[in-house]
């Protein structure tokens, strides 16, 4: 990514610099490692609370990989239910709810609203991924929401976890790989379960630190060898 933004710059395009480059990799080593790590943190917890998503999963990844065989990310194409269940994650999880600040370059026309230039403007996703027009059981996890016939659904109405538009994450697609890889690889290795007296409530943790991220509350885990 980094050379090919070198490259626009190079070519004197007007929209291309090296201040921009700078503060994408600052998303990208900053901001993109913190919002992975929570979002590692709420697949650890909902695998390890739906044992039955966490065999199917598992199921799968025998089926087409081989069992104890390494999984790469040019198999996704081959594993719908281990995608649908990852995007159901990041539904679910919702760890940016409202996305990041922006604001309105000129006057604008939005949604019925008469917007000034300069108006700070937060997008809710949160109620997009909890809206019972897009979602069969908004409120609970539930990976056939991304399902058909067994296949996956790519482009689901409401399903917004990298934001929308030219503002979008950057990162989106790195960081869809990094949890495919992570997950996927750990459970073709291990199983995860909840350890004595862990009634597998799901749930928010609201305390000061956790910036605009959705962290999940605190957990412990078992893990064990599949073997």
């Amino acid at each position: 990514m980094q050379d090919a933004y070198l490259e626009r710059i190079n070519k004197g395009e007007e929209t291309f610099s090296s201040e921009g480059l700078a503060a994408i990799l600052r998303e990208i080593f900053v901001i993109g490692s913190e919002s992975e790590s929570v979002m590692m943190r709420w697949a650890i917890r909902l695998l390890s609370c739906y044992p039955i998503v966490q065999k199917k999963i598992q199921e799968e990844i025998d089926t087409v990989v081989g069992k104890g065989k390494e999984v790469s990310w040019d198999m996704r194409s081959k594993l719908p239910y281990t995608m649908a269940v990852l995007k159901e994650i990041q539904r679910f999880a919702d760890i940016a709810p409202t996305g990041l600040l922006h604001k309105t370059v000129c006057d604008v026309s939005l949604g019925g609203f008469e917007l000034p230039q300069g108006t700070l403007v937060m997008a809710n996703l949160s109620a997009c991924h909890r809206d019972p027009k897009y979602w069969t059981k908004p409120d609970q996890f539930y990976p056939e929401h991304f399902l058909k016939d067994g296949a996956l659904v790519e482009d689901k109405p409401g399903f917004l976890p990298y934001g929308v538009g030219k503002r979008m994450c950057p990162g989106a697609t790195l960081a869809d790989m990094q949890i495919f890889l992570m997950i996927s690889n750990i459970l073709t290795e291990f199983k995860l379960t909840l350890p004595e007296g862990d009634k597998g409530d799901v749930g928010t943790q609201f305390k000061a630190g956790t910036a605009v991220l959705r962290n999940p509350k605190p957990y412990r885990i078992v893990i064990n060898s599949r073997e």
